[in-house]
């Protein structure tokens, strides 16, 4: 989806976790579904709930991990129109 708009539906398991990763040259917006969360980015964890949403900016790490039940989300990544 490097340089293309594209849409996921994420599903992480209770107790697992999106590893820490980066996507360069991509926008990225996420918005909670269903499940508790947390998201790490620049070190920091931030709880998540459903209805919740967060755009990651160009050059940061990140990861999301469930809490004690499933969790989903919807993630939008949008081309760098630079």
């Amino acid at each position: 989806t490097k340089e293309s708009f594209s849409s996921h539906l994420v599903g992480v398991c209770k107790g697992r976790e999106v590893p820490d990763h980066l996507r360069e040259g991509q926008w990225e917006w996420n918005a909670i579904l269903d499940g508790h969360e947390k998201m790490f980015r620049d070190g920091k964890e931030v709880p998540f709930k459903p209805g919740n949403a967060f755009t990651r900016r160009l050059g940061v790490r990140h990861a999301v991990a469930a809490g004690k039940e499933d969790a989903a989300l919807l993630a939008v990544f949008v081309p760098d129109p630079k």
